[in-house]
């Protein structure tokens, strides 16, 4: 059962804990000191003007089988095993927001308490389809004030409180408004976030339909942001999940430079390039890879068997209103070496994922690095000439095939990513 988290977990030692502490400081681009905190350490604090965000493809139980992962005994395959693994590190994370990839839907009543425990609201995507995306966060430092559901993505504002860890919200039950399943209180709030969780398609053939993923989640968001007479510009937003794709292909590309032009294509191996656009196509956000701008990019977030690992799993936000102040490292240090044995997950891994995290720092947009007049492409931005306007066509389900056809596709070629070298 989801609620006995107090059971032992094999391969943690007193030791290991302790070495954990210590947190290895790198430089970013922008010469900030950016912590690298080891995995089972928690990121979350009562820091005002500071949020802490993870994201984790924890592996669904569809998935989770001897056929689809036939390099790991079954028993460490099996929701009750791989739960105490979880349970011990969602409460690990402490974090103020945390996204999940293929939410265990079967579990999902049990999950959801066993979070109510810990402090977390939370929110599901409400397809008919068992892999789905989910987001928690901590009652008292969030608030939900929007969501909007896509086929692979899941979209939240959220408000940030001065008063963030603070008990006393709980017992709140003054001013108070409900969204969607929510309830959500009204403390004093200090910063407006907007928080994107995507599960991109998984296919290697299919890198277009990941491209119009992340393009139609990210115009959804600035229709909203326009028709609520927000400032682009200067939205904080923090864009996580899992990618399907190595940071050198399409999307990341996409979000990168704010443009992708007709005709690009993505290599598929042996000799082969797949259409990831037909048109030139943009975005109106100013994003960078989080893990790139600390300077401590993992080799990878996912790896099966001996096959090489791939990092599919990514943190963008924008240049505007966020700093970064730390960064999760995936992969415990002494778990590197049965992890290049034998891959994930394990019996100390539960997925054949690894999360990620960071911590960011919530600044004033008129000290931010950003100018806000245009993004990185030299792109003007809505309502100017030129420039950025909004597909307020795009419909919920923007896939051409079922979810079904895509994991077998994704299964028969083991993996998005897994033939590149990083």
């Amino acid at each position: 059962m989801l609620k006995n988290r107090g059971l032992a977990i094999a391969g943690l030692t007193a030791g290991a804990a302790a070495c954990a502490i210590i947190n290895r400081v790198v430089s970013s681009s922008s010469s900030v000191a950016v912590k690298v905190i080891p995995r089972g350490n928690k990121l979350g604090n009562s820091i005002p003007n500071q949020l802490s965000i993870v994201s984790y493809n924890v592996l669904c139980d569809r998935f989770s089988t001897s056929s689809k992962l036939p390099h790991v005994a079954s028993q460490f395959l099996s929701f009750d095993y791989r739960w105490q693994h979880l349970a011990r590190e969602l409460a690990e994370f402490d974090s103020d927001i945390i996204c999940l990839q293929e939410a265990p839907i079967d579990r999902w009543d049990d999950l959801k308490n066993y979070m109510a425990d810990l402090g977390y609201d939370c929110l599901v995507q409400q397809k008919p389809h068992e892999v789905k995306l989910a987001v928690f966060w901590r009652c008292t430092a969030l608030t939900l004030a929007w969501s909007e559901e896509r086929s692979r993505a899941l979209l939240t504002e959220m408000t940030l409180h001065n008063n963030k860890n603070n008990s006393d919200n709980n017992a709140a039950a003054s001013s108070t408004a409900t969204v969607g399943n929510s309830t959500n209180r009204s403390p004093t709030p200090t910063a407006t976030l907007y928080i994107i969780n995507v599960h991109l398609e998984g296919s290697p053939y299919r890198a277009s339909d990941r491209v119009s993923q992340l393009r139609h989640a990210l115009h959804r968001l600035a229709y909203h942001l326009e028709t609520t007479g927000r400032d682009i510009t200067t939205a904080k937003v923090i864009l996580v999940g899992d990618f399907n794709s190595i940071p050198t292909d399409s999307p990341s590309r996409f979000l990168k430079e704010g443009k992708l032009e007709a005709g690009y294509t993505d290599p598929l191996p042996p000799n082969q390039q797949c259409p990831a656009t037909e048109h030139d196509i943009y975005h109106p956000f100013n994003l960078q890879d989080v893990y790139e701008i600390s300077q401590s990019v993992p080799p990878f977030t996912r790896k099966v068997e001996h096959r090489t690992g791939a990092r599919l799993d990514l943190i963008w936000a924008t240049t505007s209103g966020l700093e970064v102040e730390a960064v999760m490292r995936p992969l415990p240090l002494e778990h590197r070496e049965l992890v290049e044995r034998i891959g994930l997950p394990n019996y100390a891994l539960p997925s054949d994922h690894l999360p990620v995290g960071a911590v960011f720092k919530i600044v004033d947009e008129s000290t931010s690095s950003s100018t806000g007049e245009e993004n990185k492409s030299g792109k003007r931005l809505a309502g100017e000439d030129g420039g950025f306007s909004f597909d307020t066509s795009i419909g919920a389900n923007s896939n051409s095939e079922s979810d079904e056809q895509s994991a077998k596709l994704e299964e028969d070629q083991g993996g998005r990513g897994t033939a590149k070298e990083l």
